[in-house]
């Protein structure tokens, strides 16, 4: 009977045990390492996304440079993510992570409408540029045909006011 009451106390202990395990084992490791990689993983694809965005946007004429200054502090914040992961500071690792996928999806944004703006832009000039070129051309072409017309018309005239010139035999 001792050793049953002993049983007992033991198991009642080890169930005691791992009521408060599992009540204190969240607040001591809320996140876990699956969740970090995860937001760690969803940054770097934004970051990723960003860049090329950017990219996209220098290539097309927008003024890029503020957005590969957000960029970089973007992707400071993920190296930081990426350090405090691997320390084991999970919760900061992904609030890292997670800020720095906002900012570099805010880059994006915007560097896509800068890109656009830019293309519009550059639309707009050649048009621009595609227009006068047709107008320069058709005043040289207009007036160099008003000009040979003056100069034919100035050379029948004086042709015909031309004498011919006799010459006298004798």
């Amino acid at each position: 009977m001792k050793t049953r009451k002993s049983t007992q106390k033991i198991v009642a202990y080890f169930i005691l045990q791992m009521i408060v395990l599992s009540w204190i084992w969240p607040a001591c490791f809320p996140m876990d390492i699956h969740q970090a990689e995860t937001s760690l993983n969803e940054a770097e694809n934004s970051l990723t996304s960003a860049y090329n965005a950017v990219s996209q946007a220098d290539r097309a004429g927008a003024n890029v440079t503020d957005l590969v200054d957000k960029l970089n502090i973007a992707a400071a914040l993920l190296a930081n993510a990426y350090g405090l992961s691997r320390s084991g500071n999970y919760d900061q690792a992904i609030s890292y992570s997670t800020r720095s996928s906002q900012d570099a999806s805010e880059v994006q944004t915007e560097a896509e409408s800068r890109q656009s703006v830019a293309q519009n832009s550059q639309n707009e000039r050649l048009f621009l540029s595609s227009a006068a070129s047709g107008v320069g051309l058709s005043v040289l072409f207009f007036s160099g045909l008003f000009l040979w017309r003056f100069m034919k018309r100035t050379y029948r005239k004086r042709i015909l006011q031309l004498r011919p010139e006799t010459r006298a035999t004798g």
